[in-house]
C-alpha cells in the first residue's frame, strides 16, 4: 500500500509538472499588461477585424470558416462561370466537395478566399500576413496582387513544386478591405490544407516572431550537435559507456529531425526536394523511440523491463524503411500508427521512470522531469496535427528541457562513477601495497628466519634504506674529500715538522713565518670545508634560526667580497659591482646572506681564469622582489650537469684527480638558504661561456618605508615590522 501511495504521488507531481507547463504557455500566448480580449474570427469566408486595435491587443489568427473553390484557381475566381464555394475550416485537411466521400482527398488543387476589413494602418505601419504551415505548394494573393509564393501550385503532379512553410508577406496598404487568395495544390502528401492557420498583424511583431522561431530552431539545432558530439566522443573513450553511444543517437536524430520541420526545413528543400524533406522528417520522427527506449532502458534496467524493446525496434525501423521508400504518403499512415505506440511507450516509460524516482535511483527525478516535459510536448503536437487544438508545435521546446533534464542526470552519474572508480582506485593501490608489504615479509621470514626481523620488518626496512643512502652519501664524500682534505693536512705537517725541527737553522729565520702562514691558511682551508659539512647537515635538520633585519646589497657584498678574495687569494677588484641605486633594503639573516654571496664569488673566482670578468649585481624586479646575481665567463658547465653542480658533495668534475678544489656544498647550501628566506636560485650556464647565478628574493623579504627606517633605525624598524 505504500508503495502504490508512492506511485500515486509521483504520478500527480508529474501531472502538476504537465499542467505549470501548459499554464505557463497559455499565460505566454495571452498579450500582457491587459485583460485577454477575444477576437473575431472568420465565418463564411469573411471577417471584420476593424475595430480590433493591432498595436495594443496583438495579431489575430484567421483560423475558421475561408471559403473554398474546389479545382479553381485563384485567376478563374473572376470568371463568370466560377464555380460556387464552399465553407471550410482553416486549419484542416482539403474539404469534402462529394456528397458520396466520407474521407479528406488525397490530392488535388483549389483557392481559400477570405475577405477582411482591416483598420486604417498609422504612419509608418504595414499589416502583414504570416501564411501559417500550409501542407501544399501555394500562392497568396491580396487584391489580386502576389504577395507571397511558396513552391508552385499546378493541377498536375508533373506541374507542381512543393514548398509548404510559413513566410511572412506585407498587405498592400491600398484599402482597407482585402481580399486573400490562398492557391493551393497537393500531389505529394496524404492529404493537402492547413497545418496551422494563417496570422495577421503589424509586420513588424510578425516578422520579429518568425525570426525568433528561426534562431531558436538553430539553437537547438546546435545544441543536440553538440550534445550528439560529446557523448559519441564519450563512448569512443569508454566502449562500457553504451547509454552515452543511445542518448548521443537520440540528440542527433532530433536535431535532424528540427532540420526537417518548420521553420528550418523550407532551407532544405531546395537540396532535397520537399517529398524526401517529409519522408526523412517521418523517418527521424519514428526512431527517436527505439533510441529513448533503449536509453532508458541501460539507465534503469531494473524498472525498465527489456522484453519490449525487440518489439518496438523492429516496428519502427521497419515503419521507417517503408517512409523512406514508399514516400510522404505511406509516411503519413505510418505515423498515425507510430502514434499509437508513441502513446503507449510513452506511458509504460513514466511508470518505469516513476519507479526509477521511487526507488531512490540516481538522475531518477531529473530524468522524470525531462520525460513529463517531452511527454507533454509529444501529446500537445499529436493532438494538433489532428487538429484538436491549434497553436504552436511544443515538441522543440519539451526536448530542449528534456536533453537539459538527461544530461544533468548522466553527468551526475559520471560524476559519481568517477568518484567510485577513484575510491576504487584507492581501495586497489591500498590492497596492492598491503600484498606488496605481505610479500616482503613472507620473503624476509623465509630467508632470514628470525622472529624479530618479522615483527620489526617496516623498521628494519627504513633503516636499510638510511643505511643505503648513509653509506652511498659516504662513498661520495670520500671520493670527493679524500684529495681536499690530503692537500691542507700534507702542508700542515710538513712545514709544522720544519718548523719543529729547525730544519732551516734557529727559528729567527723569515721563512718560518711564511711556513706559518701557509699552516694557517691551510688550516682555515680545513675550518671551512668543516664549516661548509656542519652548515648543511644543521639546514637538513632544521635547526638553522635566522634572524632576519634589514640589510643593504651593498654593504653586505663589500663584504662578501673581502671574505672571498681572502678564500681565493685574488684581489678585490677582479669583481664588478653594478647595484642599481634604488635597490631598496632586503629583510634578511646577515649570516646566511653573506654566506650565499661569499660562496657564489667564491666559486666565479675559482672557474673563471686570470683575464677573465666577474660581475656581482643586484637590481629590482617588476613584481617588487629583488634580484642578486653574480655572473662570469668562467669555464661554465653543460646545461645538462646543473642538477648535478646543486647536488651535495658534487662537482661537475667528480673524478679524484679534479682541477678544482671544494666540497662541492657551496651551491647546494646557497639553494637552501635561499628557499629558507622564501626565494628562489635560478642558475643558468653554458660550457667555455661562463655562469649566472641568480638569487631572487620575494617581495614579502623587501622593506618597503626606508624613509621610516633612516628614522627609527634598524632596531626600530623591528619592532614597527
Amino acid at each position: 500500500m505504500a508503495r502504490i501511495l508512492r506511485y500515486t504521488k509521483l504520478l500527480a507531481i508529474s501531472a502538476a509538472c504537465i499542467g505549470v507547463v501548459l499554464a505557463l504557455y497559455l499565460q505566454m500566448a495571452a498579450p500582457a499588461g491587459h485583460a485577454v480580449v477575444t477576437p473575431p474570427v472568420p465565418v463564411g469566408g469573411s471577417v471584420d477585424l476593424s475595430q480590433w486595435n493591432f498595436q495594443r491587443d496583438g495579431s489575430v489568427s484567421l483560423s475558421g470558416q475561408w471559403k473554398f473553390f474546389d479545382k479553381t484557381r485563384a485567376s478563374e475566381l473572376a470568371a463568370p462561370d466560377a464555380p460556387e464555394g464552399h465553407n471550410a475550416a482553416v486549419p484542416g485537411p482539403w474539404p469534402v466537395t462529394e456528397k458520396s466521400s466520407a474521407a479528406p482527398r488525397m490530392d488535388g488543387y483549389g483557392t481559400y478566399v477570405l475577405k477582411l476589413k482591416l483598420p486604417a494602418a498609422r504612419d509608418g505601419e504595414a499589416f502583414a500576413i504570416d501564411t501559417g504551415y500550409v501542407l501544399s505548394a501555394y500562392r497568396v494573393y491580396a487584391n489580386g496582387q502576389l504577395i507571397a509564393e511558396s513552391g508552385t501550385p499546378s493541377a498536375t503532379a508533373a506541374g507542381e513544386y512543393a514548398r509548404a512553410y510559413a513566410q511572412v508577406a506585407t498587405v498592400p496598404s491600398d484599402g482597407r478591405e482585402v481580399e486573400l487568395r490562398f492557391e493551393v495544390s497537393n500531389h505529394v502528401n496524404r492529404y493537402g490544407g492547413s497545418f496551422i492557420g494563417p496570422t495577421i498583424g503589424l509586420k513588424a511583431p510578425l516578422t520579429a516572431h518568425l525570426d525568433f522561431i528561426r534562431a531558436l530552431s538553430m539553437f537547438l539545432v546546435g545544441a543536440m550537435a553538440f550534445a550528439a558530439l560529446y557523448h559519441f566522443v564519450a563512448y569512443s573513450l569508454n566502449r562500457d559507456a553504451v547509454v552515452s553511444l543511445w542518448f548521443g543517437l537520440f540528440a542527433a536524430l532530433f536535431g535532424v529531425r528540427t532540420l526537417l520541420i518548420e521553420p528550418l526545413a523550407t532551407f532544405s528543400v531546395p537540396f532535397i526536394g520537399q517529398d524526401w524533406v517529409w519522408r526523412l522528417d517521418f523517418a527521424a520522427s519514428i526512431l527517436l523511440l527505439p533510441t529513448a527506449f533503449q536509453f532508458f532502458w541501460l539507465s534503469f534496467p531494473r524498472q525498465v523491463a527489456p522484453r519490449y524493446l525487440p518489439w518496438a525496434t523492429g516496428f519502427c525501423i521497419g515503419a521507417a524503411g517503408l517512409t523512406l521508400v514508399g514516400g510522404a504518403v505511406i509516411g503519413e499512415y505510418a505515423m498515425k500508427i507510430f502514434e499509437c505506440v508513441m502513446l503507449i511507450a510513452i506511458v509504460y516509460l513514466t511508470q518505469g521512470i516513476v519507479r526509477a524516482v521511487a526507488s531512490k535511483e540516481q538522475g531518477a527525478l531529473l530524468a522524470l522531469t525531462g520525460w513529463t516535459l517531452s511527454a507533454g510536448a509529444i501529446c500537445h503536437d499529436i493532438l494538433l496535427d489532428n487538429g484538436l487544438i491549434s497553436g504552436i508545435n511544443l515538441i522543440p521546446f519539451g526536448f530542449l528541457g528534456f536533453f537539459l533534464c538527461l544530461s544533468g542526470m548522466l553527468v551526475s552519474r559520471f560524476r559519481d562513477a568517477f568518484r567510485s572508480a577513484q575510491s576504487v582506485s584507492r581501495e586497489m593501490r591500498s590492497l596492492n601495497d598491503q600484498l606488496e608489504a605481505a610479500v616482503q615479509l613472507r620473503t624476509s621470514e623465509l630467508r632470514d628466519k628470525v622472529e624479530e626481523l618479522k615483527r620489526n620488518q617496516d623498521e628494519l626496512e627504513r633503516a636499510k634504506t638510511d643505511a643505503v643512502t648513509a653509506n652511498i652519501a659516504k662513498s661520495r664524500f670520500l671520493a670527493n674529500m679524500s684529495h681536499e682534505l690530503r692537500k691542507p693536512l700534507n702542508s700542515i705537517l710538513g712545514f709544522s715538522e720544519i718548523i719543529r725541527d729547525e730544519r732551516l737553522g734557529s727559528l729567527g729565520d723569515q721563512r718560518y713565518g711564511e711556513y706559518a702562514s701557509h699552516i694557517n691558511e691551510s688550516g682555515a682551508h680545513l675550518l671551512q670545508l668543516i664549516s661548509d659539512i656542519l652548515d648543511l647537515s644543521r639546514i637538513e635538520a632544521g635547526k638553522v634560526e635566522l634572524r632576519f633585519e634589514p640589510l643593504s646589497i651593498a654593504e653586505i657584498a663589500e663584504t662578501a667580497m673581502r671574505h672571498a678574495a681572502t678564500r681565493e687569494r685574488r684581489a678585490e677588484g677582479g669583481v664588478e659591482l653594478d647595484i642599481e641605486r634604488d635597490v631598496p633594503l632586503v629583510r634578511a639573516d646577515r649570516r646566511s646572506l653573506v654566506q650565499m654571496i661569499v660562496n657564489l664569488l667564491s666559486n666565479a673566482l675559482k672557474f673563471t681564469p686570470a683575464g677573465g670578468s666577474i660581475v656581482f649585481s643586484a637590481f629590482k624586479r617588476g613584481d617588487g622582489g629583488v634580484t642578486v646575481q653574480v655572473s662570469d665567463s668562467g669555464i661554465g658547465m653543460d646545461p645538462a650537469d646543473i642538477p648535478k653542480a646543486l647536488a651535495a658533495f658534487s662537482q661537475v668534475d667528480d673524478s679524484y684527480s679534479r682541477r678544482h678544489e671544494g666540497t662541492g656544498l657551496g651551491l647546494p647550501i646557497v639553494k637552501s638558504l635561499i628557499e629558507l628566506h622564501g626565494g628562489q636560485l635560478r642558475l643558468e650556464s653554458a660550457r667555455g661561456q661562463g655562469t649566472c647565478v641568480r638569487l631572487d628574493f620575494p617581495p614579502s623579504c623587501i622593506v618597503q618605508n626606508t624613509d621610516r627606517l633612516q628614522t627609527l633605525g634598524c632596531e626600530g624598524y623591528a619592532q614597527a615590522v
